[in-house]
């Protein structure tokens, strides 16, 4: 197994699990993020439901264990190991929970629009 690591990039990082996941957590100014998950996020297809490209100026962080972004209205979290993301609002206060085992990217086809159905969270 490889390690985990994480870079900060423009707006925001990428993390690479030890099983090789690459995780995309992307900044907006208002606090909200956009994670993208993909063995290659760049390339990963462009969303319907995400338009505007991230604008935000998270300050980055990483302890080994963990990756995280902190904007003035919330932080992201993203674990090494598996990448379980987490986000918590100003205070510390957990707004949501990823529930990795049950981590999955199925396409569906709604009403003829192609679109990757995915993950559960905890909140």
């Amino acid at each position: 197994a490889l390690a985990g690591s994480a870079e900060a990039v423009r707006h925001g990082m990428i993390v690479t699990t030890e099983a090789g996941l690459k995780v995309r957590v992307l900044a907006f100014a208002d606090g909200t993020f956009r994670v993208t998950e993909a063995s290659d996020p760049a390339a990963a297809p462009r969303s319907y439901m995400v338009v505007a490209d991230a604008d935000g100026s998270p300050q980055f962080a990483s302890n080994g264990g963990s990756a995280s972004l902190t904007t003035p209205h919330s932080r992201a979290v993203v674990r090494l190991s598996d990448g379980q993301v987490s986000v918590f609002d100003a205070a510390g206060k957990p707004l949501l929970n990823e529930y990795v085992p049950a981590r999955r990217l199925a396409p569906v086809t709604i009403a003829t629009f192609p679109f990757n159905m995915g993950t559960p969270f905890d909140a």
